[in-house]
């Protein structure tokens, strides 16, 4: 099972129980095989009502975290900000 460094806002005792950080959800969910499209849509599905979604999100794209944040995949965070993977450097493109 995979430790899930969460954000501090998931423990926000102000918002209600956020989904993600029930002990009944493994966090492997998150973190699904690349082409396991129905962990990943189920992940997303869960992180879709969630009040957080917008900052976990962002905290996902500014972070350059793996797995599913805010409902959001890696590749999916990649293109909205145009970043590389991490540990890779940025192609040039020629036009």
């Amino acid at each position: 099972m995979t430790t899930l460094r969460v954000p501090d806002f998931v423990h926000d005792s102000s918002l209600p129980p956020l989904p993600c950080a029930s002990h009944r959800i493994d966090p492997d969910l998150f973190f699904p095989h690349w082409s396991d499209s129905t962990t990943k849509q189920l992940a997303e599905a869960i992180c879709g009502p969630c009040p957080v979604r917008d900052a976990c999100r962002a905290h996902g794209r500014d972070q350059r975290e793996r797995g599913i944040w805010g409902g959001e995949t890696e590749t999916q965070r990649r293109r909205a900000v145009n970043v590389p993977r991490k540990g890779t450097s940025k192609r040039r493109v020629r036009t």
